[in-house]
């Protein structure tokens, strides 16, 4: 899944939440209750930067859709896994089905604003604060058994 969600940094945060996602869905696949992989957010280059076009700090709608509409397939083909006994998530199967949620909210928010909007940077500053809350909880929790 990819989506070129503009500057440097912000890119940084999606690829590490959807890095995490991917972990953390096998922590849940293989019976796990806690998440087990810590997931740095690394500084990236910029990942199709062409000196006749410049991409730092342009949104691209089309595949901020494209993978939001992919993440809403996974979430709904997750549905299983993520159900908890009586049918209400908990612990990191709620987590997991909160980040899911919200990377894919942020990506459909980031594909459905117009760059030139009165409201672009504030749908950015929402979309940026949602992936990196998807990220934070899909981390270890120190506490739990097994982490890190």
């Amino acid at each position: 899944m990819y989506a070129d969600v503009g500057p440097a940094t912000a890119q940084a945060w999606v690829v590490a939440a959807t890095d995490a996602l991917a972990h953390a869905l096998v922590d849940l696949s293989d019976g796990r209750e806690h998440f087990t992989r810590d997931t740095p957010v690394r500084a990236l280059p910029l990942l199709c930067p062409t000196p006749a076009e410049p991409r730092e700090g342009r949104v691209d709608r089309a595949s901020c859709a494209a993978a939001a509409a992919h993440l809403r397939g996974v979430q709904h083909q997750l549905r299983p896994l993520l159900a908890a006994p009586g049918g209400i998530p908990a612990g990191a199967r709620a987590d997991t089905a909160r980040a899911l949620d919200l990377l894919a909210g942020a990506l459909e928010e980031l594909a459905a604003e117009p760059p030139a909007s009165a409201r672009a940077t504030a749908v950015r500053a929402g979309a940026m604060r949602a992936i990196r809350t998807a990220y934070r909880l899909l981390q270890p929790d120190e506490r739990a058994p097994g982490s890190r």
